[in-house]
């Protein structure tokens, strides 16, 4: 995005944002005008809030949290998926917002649960959770029981799945539950979100014109009671009759900058859709767009990216597409370089640990670090604390987009690396893995693992992998920053 131009526009952005957006309720057919800007995305940090990368300050801000609005962002928390418009400074990294809006996903009861799998079904909504989940008024997945009510902020894959960032588990009664999705198997006065009927026979159809109702393809929320759910028995489907139906799509006027993050679908060509808390929007990319942690020609359906660009007829017309979370590393701590935000990790030379704002960090030591300010947390970091990264390569480094400490193990040299392979593989013993020789000498038949755990051999292994091809690597570190696999799996 360009960040120059939004901080030219600054005096403009802030009137129009405020005049076009400043109501409690989106407008079917309306939307954004003017030239200001808009992210979509998580939060990563409170103190203001993040979104994106960027710092937005909330003084003044109108807030809005289920259409209602409130004086602050202390309702807010990090892991809620939100819609910020505003402005961002020059810096490319500050910013203030002027509208913050914040919808959930899915409130409702447990219907299902897999916890070992990371999974829940919640009104009908299959939900999954993952490392990067944040909870509150519960530890974790572990800690849900069918029946629990929850609520459920995330973001849509490209099944239609909430890919959960945000779970809270209700500790009071709960009257009214809620839904947001795409219609479909309209039919009569009854429609489909995923598995669960809606009965919008009696509800108030909000942000619908007179004598429209609602169509499939149309993002909508759904409100009702929580005594009228019926959870699904036999070939029955879930039913919730509804109170009300708010369309909640809007659409961006053209010149508006946007920054979107989300899951791939409905790729074709130099087209796809993310879907946003103003639903789904067409992303179109060029010769001209740069890509980040990835090429064009690696962009796949289901894939997490971030799109920044201009509306252009309607749709994001991306100057930058970054891929999302496909590294994972699992290494002791060497040092660290607070001012340039970098660790390096004991034995890996060939890897470095990059933090910024986006970063999730998580304390896990016997004496947690009280302050989540990137620079006093990475301070805090210890030789050989144990770390456990999520991100994405960024140049020579991990940019990382969660990074967890815990205290010392009692194998330092112990390393766990998940990416894609370097190059293609000369001969089946060694591998490159993010700038790492992997030695597969001393790992046994039954340690080279198909992408379901199954054991297939070394010769197996080996004939499904080249270069970009995604594996995970357990063993040690040697003297000589070789890693010495214990096991190797080949990962989709």
């Amino acid at each position: 995005m360009n960040k120059q131009l939004i901080s030219n526009l600054i005096a403009a952005a802030a009137l129009l944002v405020i005049t076009a957006c400043g109501g409690s309720s989106n407008t079917a057919g309306g939307g954004i005008g003017g030239t200001g800007a808009v992210a979509a995305g998580t939060i990563t940090a409170k103190g203001s809030i993040t979104v994106n990368g960027v710092k937005y300050e909330t003084i003044g801000t109108r807030v809005f949290i289920e259409d209602s609005e409130f004086g602050d962002d202390s309702r807010l928390r990090v892991g809620m998926v939100v819609e910020v418009e505003g402005t961002v400074n020059p810096d490319g990294r500050t910013g203030q917002a002027s509208v913050v809006r914040f919808n959930d996903t899915v409130e409702g009861p447990i219907t299902l649960l897999n916890a070992g799998g990371g999974e829940m079904e919640v009104l009908g909504q299959l939900v999954f959770v993952n490392d990067l989940t944040i909870y509150e008024n519960v530890a974790g997945i572990g800690g849900l029981a069918v029946n629990d009510i929850v609520e459920v902020s995330g973001q849509f894959d490209e099944l239609g799945n909430v890919r959960a960032t945000f779970v809270e588990k209700k500790l009071a009664a709960v009257t009214e539950y809620e839904v947001t999705g795409l219609v479909s198997g309209r039919s009569g006065n009854t429609f489909f979100i995923n598995s669960l009927r809606v009965d919008f026979s009696t509800a108030l159809l909000e942000n619908y014109s007179a004598g429209t109702t609602p169509q499939n393809g149309d993002f909508v929320e759904v409100k009702g009671p929580a005594g009228q759910f019926t959870p699904a028995v036999g070939g029955t489907p879930a039913t919730l009759v509804a109170a009300s139906v708010e369309n909640k799509a809007k659409e961006f006027d053209d010149g508006l900058e946007v920054e979107v993050e989300g899951f791939v679908r409905d790729l074709t060509g130099n087209v796809f859709t993310l879907v946003t808390p103003s639903g789904p929007k067409t992303v179109r990319f060029d010769g001209a767009t740069e890509f980040y942690g990835g090429t064009a020609a690696e962009l796949q359906t289901g894939m997490k990216v971030e799109a920044e660009g201009v509306i252009v007829g309607g749709a994001l017309v991306a100057d930058k597409i970054k891929f999302k979370d496909g590294v994972r590393v699992e290494a002791a701590a060497d040092g660290v370089d607070v001012g340039n935000l970098t660790i390096d990790l004991r034995n890996l030379s060939a890897v470095k640990i990059q933090i910024d704002g986006r970063t999730q960090l998580d304390d896990r030591r016997g004496s947690p670090s009280p302050t989540v300010d990137p620079a006093v947390f990475l301070g805090s970091i210890s030789a050989d604390d144990d770390l456990k990264v999520r991100g994405r390569q960024a140049g020579a480094n991990i940019l990382a987009s969660r990074l967890e400490v815990d205290d010392p193990t009692s194998n330092p040299d112990r390393v766990r690396l998940r990416g894609p392979v370097d190059t293609d593989p000369t001969d089946t013993r060694f591998l490159a893995l993010l700038g790492v020789t992997v030695d597969t000498f001393n790992t046994s038949e039954n340690n080279f693992k198909d992408i379901n755990d199954n054991p297939i051999g070394r010769s197996a292994f080996f004939g499904a992998v080249s270069a970009a091809t995604a594996v995970d690597v357990k063993g040690d570190m040697t003297a000589n920053n070789v890693l010495d696999a214990e096991e190797v799996e080949l990962e989709d």
